[in-house]
């Protein structure tokens, strides 16, 4: 009977000395909920249409390929067909800049895509060693992630380094000391990734508002001209123009509302990363937490109707 007491007595004090432990820094089921959702947020942005630049490349390229409709080609003249080669090599050209830009976009939402798959698995209702682990090689890829982005975008200004710690330490079975061990990984990564995110969201921002201004003067500045050269120089048209030119016009619109929501979905994505953060240090009243992240859900959700309805224009 001695000897139960004792036990029980160990077990109580064992159980006291893990709640004063982890009382403060075990997350509220509130709190890891709004993890997840923010996780599946991330993973819904990056999934946004990665075509946002190089649409704009071909659309300049089309348009200068429009020049080559009024060409004309003297047999006797072999200059006249080394004029026209030179326009469609400067067609290509001008194409593949935004690519470049396209490319840099898709990088940024790559390191995103993996901290949002890390997030996921952190924030698990069955978080395990197995999933500890699992954690551990995603942290390592956002490392060499990060990394790449840098080496290709950002040498002079590079990226933040996150030295995020997974290391494995869920091998203490009890539910207390696992939800501990996850409060914890979960505090740090947020924690070290917030200046990461800032700036990737300032990134994708810039060049969400390049793009939008370049759509915006596109119609104007560049087809418009071009078509009515091309008008004036022919007399007449067929109807392949005349469709060429208004497809073009559908796809620029369409291509300058996607960044402007691509661009405020950045902002409003860097916001809802900071609340989230805080919302992790204390505990808190997270109705806000939750419209910061509802609002960004339903920014990206509009730009993703806008890239569905680019992709039918394609």
């Amino acid at each position: 009977m001695r000897r139960t007491l004792t036990l029980m007595a160990y077990l109580v004090l064992v159980s006291v000395s893990i709640f004063s432990i982890t009382g403060c820094a075990v997350l509220t089921s509130s709190q890891v909920d709004e993890i997840k959702r923010f996780s599946q947020a991330t993973d819904a942005y990056t999934n946004l249409p990665g075509n946002l630049t190089r649409l704009y490349g071909e659309l300049l390229r089309d348009s200068q390929l429009l020049d080559l409709s009024i060409e004309e080609f003297n047999t006797d003249d072999p200059l006249t067909a080394e004029s026209a080669w030179n326009k469609i090599v400067v067609a290509y050209d001008s194409e593949q800049t935004f690519s470049q830009l396209g490319n840099r976009m898709d990088t940024a939402l790559h390191v995103l895509k993996i901290y949002s798959d890390l997030l996921g698995k952190l924030a698990s209702d069955d978080y395990t060693e197995s999933l500890d682990k699992s954690s551990e090689r995603l942290g390592k890829s956002l490392r060499e992630a990060i990394d790449t982005y840098n080496d290709n975008f950002r040498k002079d200004d590079p990226l933040p380094f996150i030295n995020i710690n997974i290391a494995r330490g869920a091998r203490l079975a009890g539910g207390l000391f696992l939800r501990y061990r996850q409060a914890q990984v979960l505090k740090d990564v947020i924690e070290k990734a917030d200046p990461l995110v800032q700036e990737l969201m300032d990134d994708v921002r810039e060049i969400s508002n390049i793009m939008a201004d370049n759509y915006k003067h596109y119609e104007d500045d560049d087809l418009k001209v071009r078509f009515k050269n091309v008008a004036i120089e022919m007399g007449r048209l067929n109807t392949a123009t005349y469709t060429f030119v208004y497809n073009n016009i559908s796809r620029a619109r369409a291509g300058q509302k996607l960044a402007e929501k691509v661009g405020k979905s950045a902002t409003t994505y860097a916001s809802a990363h900071r609340a989230l953060l805080n919302n992790t240090r204390i505990r808190m009243n997270i109705r806000g937490m939750i419209d910061q992240i509802q609002v960004l859900r339903n920014e990206i959700k509009a730009a993703k109707d806008i890239g569905k309805k680019l992709e039918k224009l394609d």
